[in-house]
Formats: structure tokens, sequence, C-alpha cells
């Protein structure tokens, strides 16, 4: 009677454990399997749309994925007459511009007008030209800090306005040659904040 009952244990501890490593090594199959899966979606096969190579160029891949830096922006203003007037400038992080020449004014006969953007310390444009005899219409603008624009021979200036803010002077180039522009406030002349006025 004994060893019946001892056999039967065992047979039941014998049959538990089968059940056991039989759900073990389908859990590892399930397991495997499923890696598998994965590991074959993540690595891309010959001939594939993931092997294209990215033909974008730097400032697409700026503009798509963002960057702290803005090179390039496109200013563009109205002026009295209506006439839309656009200029390349560069920001830096901090917001500070760094020069660009050869913005083109808004010319109508005898008349001539810029927008200068205005920063610490540093005019968007740091070259204008214009034609002796002509109506010059300087509109300023600050973009950062408080500033004005100057030109001494033309006795020529703007009211001095701070961040957002914008001043407008008028004068007649009547007189050819090469004048510098300058911010009059405080050392900004001497830190660079200036630019050149070429009457021709």
């Amino acid at each position: 009677m004994k060893t019946k009952i001892v056999g039967g244990i065992i047979l039941l501890a014998l049959i538990i454990g089968g059940i056991y490593l039989f759900a073990q090594g389908k859990d590892e199959l399930v397991m495997l399997d499923t890696q598998d899966e994965s590991s074959t979606e993540l690595a891309p096969t010959a001939g594939t749309d993931q092997e294209v190579e990215d033909t974008r160029t730097p400032e697409q891949i700026m503009e798509e994925e963002g960057s702290a830096e803005i090179v390039g922006a496109t200013d563009t203003s109205v002026d009295e007459s209506g006439v839309e007037t656009s200029g390349q400038i560069e920001i830096a992080a901090e917001g500070e511009l760094i020069g660009q020449d050869a913005v083109a004014p808004v010319r109508t006969p005898g008349e001539v007008s810029y927008t200068v953007l205005g920063s610490n310390f540093a005019y968007d444009i740091t070259e204008m030209r214009v034609q002796e005899g002509d109506v010059v219409t300087v509109t300023f603008r600050s973009v950062d800090g408080f500033h004005d624009w100057v030109v001494d021979e033309f006795d020529a200036a703007t009211q001095k306005v701070s961040t957002g803010n914008e001043t407008t002077v008028t004068f007649t180039a009547d007189k050819k040659g090469t004048y510098e522009y300058y911010c009059s406030v405080g050392s900004h002349r001497a830190n660079g904040m200036v630019g050149t006025l070429i009457v021709e």
C-alpha cells in the first residue's frame, strides 16, 4: 500500500514537472520569435526606401528640424507709398544682428527709402548707395536695445528708440562722397554700430 502511494506521488511529481518544463520552453520560443520579428522590422534590407540618402541641404535640415540660430531671415516692410520691401538679415541665438551688405532700397525717381534694423551693436544694412540729389528716407527699427541712426554730414538723425519701436528721418543727399552713419547712444559707435552711406 505504501509503495503504491509513494509511486503515485512520484508519478504526479513527474507529470507536474513535465508540464512546467513544457510551459517554460514554450515561453522561451515565443520570446525568441518576438525578438526575431522586431529585429527584422528595424534592420533595413537591401533595395528598400530606408537606404535612400538624405539629399536635403543644411538650410532645409535647419528649417525642418529647428536650430538655435536663425540665419537668413527675411525682414519685410511696407513704405509710405505702399511698396513692399524685403531685406535679408541674420539674427544670432541671442537676438543680435549680424551686418549684411547690399540690401536693395525702394527707389522711385529722385527718392530712395531704406528700412534699417539695429541691435547690440550692429545695423543689418552696413552699406547704402544713393544718387546725388536723392531725397533719402531711412526708417530705423530697434530689434534689440536702445539706438538711433545718424549721419552728420547731412544733419540727419532719427530719434532714439527702444526694442520694438521705429522712427524715420528724411534728408537730401546733395553732395557726392562716402559718409559714415552710426548709433550715437553711449559707446555704440565705438563698439562697431556703424555703416557707410555712398552718394554717387
